[in-house]
């Protein structure tokens, strides 16, 4: 006995379409389930009407649009849904595809065709509110990729969307004059995964919270012995993993970690690099309202008058045994301290080169003059202590498969998606960890360059040259020539080329 639930409601579905007067749907060219869709790709296709019975109409739209969407549960008394449309190409239809008389009449299929291509930007009118930095509005009018229709997890969550879709509506004739216009509706959602270039690496400070790209912790001879040294592990930013722009593959990244180590006496040696793990964090930032600043950036709670949440996920990436380190012993940098007269500030460093060059100059008796006279102002050094550098490079490889989709990095009014590499060291005879959390970008290769691929030019980019054009027409003289011999083989003489007359 099947249940009436499962195929019941199906077959009521398709009815209820079936008894529509006019049916649209949107038939693709070299469309597949599974193709993506990238900046320069091209959309074609076809919109076919059917008809069940006369019905008089208005006009038909042929629309691509982008659409994100979120919605915030339980976060107040009632649900919020937030809806910004920030991408709407029109197909324009000539005249002699349309119906004349504009009625569709029954038993009669419509087929209109329809070109589209993805853009490399988007329009100014994308991002109309107010931000904090013009970086923010330059991000905000980049193409977001789609958002919750991949076949494997985007690692996003529910309660957000970014929607590519084809339309095309079928607006009906008014009946009566107060009467609405009966619209007839078909869509194709399309999965875009735009270009998105390298760009500069982040500037982390202090207060931004959720990265932290240098660490130290102390460490002893033995776990009650006495202080061996402390060891300082320090990274920054790696070059970005690019994603193909078919979705199917990542071109990977470095990741370098440098160490050193400050012993507290001569006979004390670095620690020893156990293994080092590391992780791929993505953060899913999404609200009701616009915002005005990077998410990703600042402390990680402050106040806003509107609620921002975030939705993370982890992909294992490594974990490493470093065979064999190869330390560097190197002096340290000199402090140089005044006399006395100097109480405030940080007291400045000398360079490896003047450490080793105070190093290696010879100590005489009158050496120490300087340090027993308060009164001499001459700058005075300590003793040169040693450090131990080392640098440890670690490969990192996007794991895109079936199952997982890795989103690349991207910011939109109402929605946003980083990505942060953690990176874990087991550092010791004890395990000690050291945790540093590194910014990361995700982009996706361009496969079309907008440089040389036909497409309208923008509007900013249309009036530089307009302006560009001007100009160069007012600072050009005119040249006003008299009349030639219409064959000229020999360079014109002094009384020819005196008949042109230049006018300012």
């Amino acid at each position: 006995m099947s249940d009436s639930r499962g195929p019941g409601r199906p077959k009521a579905k398709a009815a209820a379409a079936s008894n529509k007067p006019v049916q649209v749907e949107i038939k693709m060219e070299q469309h597949f389930t599974s193709r993506i869709y990238t900046s320069g790709s091209t959309v074609r296709g076809n919109a076919v009407i059917h008809c069940q019975k006369d019905t008089p109409f208005d006009n038909i739209d042929i629309v691509f649009t982008g659409t994100a969407a979120t919605r915030l549960d339980f976060v107040q008394s009632y649900t919020t849904n937030a809806v910004r449309t920030f991408m709407k190409l029109r197909m324009p239809i000539p005249d002699d595809d349309m119906p004349s008389p504009r009625i569709c009449k029954a038993g009669e299929t419509y087929t209109i065709p329809f070109h589209f291509v993805v853009p490399h930007q988007l329009t100014m009118g994308a991002c109309k509110h107010a931000s904090a930095a013009p970086a923010v509005q330059d991000q905000h009018l980049r193409m977001p990729p789609t958002v919750g229709y991949w076949d494997g997890d985007d690692q996003a969550p529910d309660m957000t969307h970014i929607e590519y879709a084809v339309r095309a509506k079928v607006i009906g004739a008014r009946t009566a004059p107060d009467s609405p216009k009966a619209l007839f509706e078909g869509k194709k959602i399309l999965k875009v995964l735009p270009a998105s270039p390298e760009e500069p690496p982040l500037d982390i400070t202090k207060v931004d919270e959720r990265y932290c790209l240098s660490k130290t912790k102390t460490f002893r001879k033995n776990l009650l012995g006495a202080k061996a040294g402390d060891l300082t592990a320090t990274t920054s930013q790696p070059s970005a993993a690019m994603l193909h722009g078919d979705g199917f593959g990542a071109r990977g990244t470095t990741a370098t970690v440098n160490l050193e180590f400050a012993p507290t006496s001569s006979d004390a040696a670095p620690p020893k690099i156990n293994s080092v793990q590391g992780k791929l964090l993505s953060t899913t930032f999404f609200g009701s309202a616009s915002s005005d600043t990077l998410p990703n950036l600042g402390p990680k709670t402050m106040y806003t008058h509107h609620q921002v949440l975030t939705y993370s996920a982890t992909a294992s990436l490594f974990h490493t045994r470093p065979d064999k380190i190869n330390w560097v012993q190197r002096p340290a940098p000199m402090v140089r301290r005044d006399s006395g007269y100097e109480t405030a500030g940080s007291p400045a460093e000398m360079t490896d080169e003047e450490a080793e060059a105070t190093a290696a100059a010879p100590r005489g008796r009158n050496s120490r003059r300087g340090s027993k006279d308060h009164t001499n102002k001459k700058a005075k050094s300590v003793a040169p202590a040693v450090r131990h550098r080392a640098t440890v490079s670690l490969p990192v490889e996007i794991p895109i498969s079936n199952k997982r989709m890795f989103l690349p990095t991207f910011h939109n009014c109402i929605m946003s998606r980083t990505y942060a590499l953690q990176l874990v060291l087991s550092v010791g005879p004890s395990n000690t960890t050291m945790t540093l959390h590194v910014p990361l970008q995700l982009g996706v290769e361009t496969l079309y360059d907008p440089e040389t691929f036909e497409e309208l030019p923008s509007f900013d980019a249309a009036m530089e040259q307009a302006q560009r054009e001007e100009a160069e027409d007012y600072l050009t003289p005119r040249i006003m020539q008299a009349a030639r011999p219409p064959q000229m083989s020999v360079l014109p003489g002094y009384q020819e080329a005196t008949q042109s007359v230049a006018v300012a």
